[in-house]
């Protein structure tokens, strides 16, 4: 009755006193549920009797290791550390232990702890001095003065703070003090703790605690770790590798989506275009960075203004390199753009000496730094809470990038939120080659966004994974008529186009997007977009353009583009010293855009040159999707699932089976091969059989077909309405089509006939008569 007292006051005064949040709580009293069940006080139990009681409530736990280990995965930003303290507090105020050990992996951790145990401490580990007196703290530094007897002269509980590589590292220096004889102890610090009856571990950031495989050796600082017998230990991590001995679980997912003990987080995207090399986009992300921070001091100093307050928040952005050197270019770059002084440096190859006091003091408003550049070396351990912007550039800039730097800036500097959005929220820029929609899709892969977003994600991507990832296989198709056509060969004439005049369409492009990672359903528009240099502008642009065009192959028409974009950015008020803040791709599709307007113009034309071509139907070999009702036949009708799959049952085409992409294609087909007293054969034109080379590109027609009457044969198109209004080049490529029939119709081939169907009209056709009359409705509508 005692000892349940004394726990049940323990926990009470724990909750009281420290002030701890709800999963922190929920931490202690998961534990609290466990632990007093215990018999006896923890140094007088055996060890058998407490792995027994942690089994009967854990019993999937792995005790192998011969102590309890417990794992308490607590979100970035909740308040580990704190959590540690309860914990501490908890069994050091029940009479239970007085003697913990902190195991942490790097030095900045440690440094940090170090701190945290003083009493004089603004962020103290048991947060009341007058609740939990000053512990006796031994580390690396002092513990060969180790000295027991000290330990008589207060009532607080003694911490030693170490790292693996001080008790079984790589340095034999460091590693060998803690197994050295002690002439205070007569024994080392390891044979010490070894001795003690309520030794309880605890491992900071445990998620680099090594894990042996089957087969494998443990790794020497776990070995070491589990050599000192401890009765339990704590793992406390953010990021937990396994599920097997979870205490409790507080995600980050769930911390965003209960917006309360963190920032929000905002992922910023801009798609980047292929065609800008590394250092430019470096230079457009780090822009538009400062451009989020200004936003951020903006806010927040209003927001201090406007309520009086004392505590001055200056906001800093982090910047992640690929490496080293990559950092320290970009370092030089910012430099120039902002000064040293508000440029700060920090990465392995450096002494501590360079950067850690300017580092420490970094939420100093006095402290001039706004931007710092890492190399992940700020990963873990380094907690400040005035990180407001994250940008992970080049390969990192991804959805995994984003949440391995995020915790950064997850720490609120008020200490809650205080209801102003700029001032609430951490900005991530993911300024990379995936695209709003991937993003949003990788982002509820990790569980993020609302519980309503996943379970929609969940429905539909088990979906898609049926329709649109089919294991795929190789596939025959073989002829069933005698088809071959041979025709002389005709080659396109490059128009002369005068570029001269070219002139962009007036059309403006969006704003960066981003999303919430605790709402992936709304995408937000921001103002402001990243900057390109004017001249690495206007060649990314022109380069964009030319590839897109075929009928621009010279220098001059690469610099009538060049001209054009130049006159463009001037009429929408960009001087010559501007930053361009517009996307490259966006203002090359203007372009492309412009130039079709032109070859709208301008009649296609085919001559006669050497050699001949053929037509025919030979076996085709397809990819498909890998089922086993290959070939499907025709009466089975046509869905979305048959997309790709061989369909049979032909009486007037080529091959025995062919593939449909659509169901205006199949709806063709179907009326092709019944239209038996007007149509000789007809093909689907598979691996491009067939294609032409026009103004606009490549153009390899859907079907091929005979007219029994007066043998026409003829070529024929099917498109979306919406493609084919939103694709400048469609008319163009139809026209070229014209031109190429009425040049084998010249020849003697003939007749030719090119008909281009939209995929509305093809579903509704019946007869071979409607799919002529479409096709003439709508080169009447484009003046073809």
């Amino acid at each position: 009755m005692l000892r349940e007292y004394a726990l049940d006051r323990a926990k009470e005064d724990v909750l009281k006193h420290m002030k701890l949040r709800k999963p922190q709580g929920d931490s202690l009293k998961a534990f609290d549920e466990i632990y007093r069940d215990l018999q006896d006080p923890l140094p007088r139990l055996s060890q058998g009797d407490l792995i027994k009681t942690f089994r009967e409530h854990r019993p999937s736990w792995d005790f192998e290791r011969g102590f309890p280990r417990m794992t308490c995965a607590l979100a970035t930003g909740v308040g580990k550390t704190r959590l540690m303290g309860a914990f501490m507090a908890y069994l050091h105020k029940a009479g239970e232990s007085s003697n913990f050990l902190l195991v942490a992996p790097r030095t900045t951790i440690i440094d940090k702890l170090t701190r945290e145990t003083q009493s004089g401490n603004s962020d103290y580990i048991f947060v009341d001095p007058s609740f939990v007196e000053q512990p006796v703290v031994y580390h690396s530094g002092n513990f060969d003065s180790f000295d027991p007897r000290e330990e008589e002269m207060g009532s607080g509980p003694t911490i030693w703070i170490l790292s693996p590589q001080a008790m079984a590292g790589s340095s034999k220096e460091r590693s060998l003090r803690f197994h050295r004889e002690s002439e205070y102890l007569g024994s080392s610090p390891q044979e010490y703790l070894q001795s003690l009856e309520d030794l309880v571990v605890f491992f900071d950031e445990s998620h680099h605690m090594g894990h042996a495989g089957e087969g494998e050796e443990v790794p020497a600082w776990t070995q070491a770790v589990r050599d000192l017998s401890p009765r339990m230990l704590f793992a406390m991590t953010a990021s937990p590798r396994s599920s097997s001995d979870i205490l409790h679980d507080y995600s980050l997912p769930h911390c965003l989506r209960d917006g309360l003990y963190t920032k929000g987080v905002r992922v910023i995207s801009q798609e980047r275009p292929d065609e800008v090399d590394d250092w430019e986009w470096d230079k457009v992300t780090i822009r538009y960075t400062l451009e989020r921070l200004r936003t951020k001091e903006r806010a927040i100093d209003h927001f201090q203004r406007e309520n009086d307050t004392d505590e001055e928040v200056k906001p800093v952005a982090l910047l992640f390199a690929k490496d080293t050197s990559h950092a320290e270019d970009v370092t030089r770059w910012l430099e120039s753009q902002l000064g040293s002084e508000e440029v700060l440096l920090v990465h392995s190859g450096m002494n501590e000496s360079d950067y850690l006091p300017r580092l420490l003091s970094v939420e100093d408003p006095s402290n001039p730094v706004r931007v710092i550049v890492n190399v992940y070396q700020l990963s873990e351990g380094w907690d400040v809470d005035n990180v407001y912007v994250t940008a992970p550039l080049r390969a990192n800039a991804t959805v995994q990038g984003v949440i391995q730097t995020m915790g950064r800036g997850l720490r609120l500097p008020y200490g809650d939120r205080v209801g102003r959005e700029e001032v609430d929220k951490l900005d991530v820029l993911c300024f990379g080659k995936q695209t709003m929609d991937e993003i949003i899709d990788r982002v509820l892969e990790e569980g993020f966004g609302s519980r309503e977003d996943q379970e929609v994600y969940m429905e539909v991507s088990e979906k898609e994974n049926v329709e649109e990832e089919p294991e795929r296989r190789d596939y025959e198709l073989t002829p069933d008529q005698d088809v071959e056509i041979t025709l002389p060969n005709v080659d396109w004439r490059r128009p002369r186009v005068d570029l001269s005049g070219l002139t962009l369409p007036r059309d403006y492009p969006g704003e960066p997007v981003a999303i919430d990672m605790s709402d992936t359903g709304t995408v937000e528009q921001l103002d402001g977009r990243p900057g390109f240099e004017r001249e690495a502008f206007l060649s990314t642009v022109t380069s964009l353009a030319v590839q897109r065009k075929e009928v621009v192959g010279s220098v001059t028409d690469a610099s009538h583009i060049r001209e054009a974009v130049s006159e463009y950015l001037e009429d929408e008020g960009y001087g010559e010293e501007d930053l361009v803040d517009y996307d490259p791709e966006f203002v090359a599709r203007l372009c492309v855009k412009a130039i079709d307007n032109i070859l709208e113009e301008v009649d296609p034309e085919y001559v006669r040159s050497s050699g001949e071509m053929t037509i025919a139907a030979d076996p085709i070999e397809v990819q498909i999707p890998d089922r086993d009702d290959v070939p499907v036949h025709k009466s089975n009708g046509w869905n979305s699932n048959l997309k790709g799959v061989p369909i049979s049952g032909w009486s007037q085409c080529a091959h025995k089976a062919v593939p449909f992409d659509t169901k205006p294609e199949f709806k063709v087909a179907k009326v092709l091969d019944r239209s038996t007293e007007e149509v000789d054969w007809w093909m689907r034109n598979l691996r491009k059989i067939f294609q032409l080379q026009t103004p606009a590109g490549g153009y390899a027609p859907d079907f091929m077909f005979l007219l029994q009457v007066d043998g026409e044969k003829v070529i024929l198109e099917i498109k979306g309405r919406h493609l084919a209004d939103g694709d400048s080049s469609a008319a163009i490529k139809a026209r070229a089509a014209e031109a190429w029939c009425e040049a084998m119709n010249n020849l003697g081939q003939g007749p030719w006939r090119h008909w281009f169907v939209l995929g509305s009209d093809a579903e509704r056709a019946q007869s071979i008569g409607d799919l002529r009359s479409y096709a003439s409705e709508w080169k009447r509508a484009h003046a073809i």
